[in-house]
């Protein structure tokens, strides 16, 4: 993998700064510099990991994302990727992971319980890894977080990963009620 992203940075070198001219199509939602929206639910998307972005992106032009009714948003990410290349998946992830990543809502909390423990072996923070297929979630707007969990429990969201399947489809049981998720949402946003 690492020596995948070393070809791909080598032969997408963009001028410093300047995102892909598909970025334009990105910026109503995620916003100029990926920082997101407070007015609609989307994540931050600068400064996560080129890895998990490139695989989110190809997920959703593929149909593995973002086709259930009920993901509204995830089919219009689904839509706004069909016309996207490999090679315009490949710079927009890098572009966006080049970016200083997003400005945390509040203060570090403390763990709490098994729960967040558990999620924290894949979401630390502290990995910065370029490669990761695991996104960063700490800071991210807690009504997009509780959205995506609904999402995993409820067997929205649960696409496979590189072909493998999604730990998450494993992890977020149906017998996790909305508060739990709630809690789960509320604690990795103040992150």
């Amino acid at each position: 993998m690492c020596l995948f992203l070393t070809a791909v940075i080598t032969s997408l070198a963009l001028a410093e700064g300047e995102p892909p001219s598909v970025y334009i199509v990105c910026v109503s939602c995620h916003g100029e510099e990926g920082e997101g929206s407070p007015v609609i639910p989307v994540p931050p998307i600068a400064g996560q990991h080129a890895g998990y972005l490139r695989g989110q992106l190809l997920a959703f032009r593929s149909g593995d994302r973002g086709d259930h009714l009920a993901d509204t948003w995830g089919r219009q990410m689904a839509l706004m990727t069909k016309p996207l290349t490999d090679t315009d998946i490949d710079r927009l992830a890098l572009f966006l992971a080049e970016q200083p990543r997003w400005v945390r809502a509040e203060q570090p909390q403390l763990l709490e319980d098994n729960d967040k423990r558990a999620c924290m072996t894949c979401h630390d923070p502290a990995n910065t890894s370029a490669e990761s297929t695991t996104p960063i979630i700490a800071g991210m707007p807690e009504a997009y977080l509780y959205r995506q969990l609904v999402h995993y429990r409820d067997g929205i969201r649960s696409a496979s990963i590189d072909g493998a399947p999604n730990p998450m489809s494993a992890l977020i049981t149906t017998d996790m009620t909305d508060l739990m998720l709630q809690e789960l949402a509320r604690f990795f946003s103040g992150l």
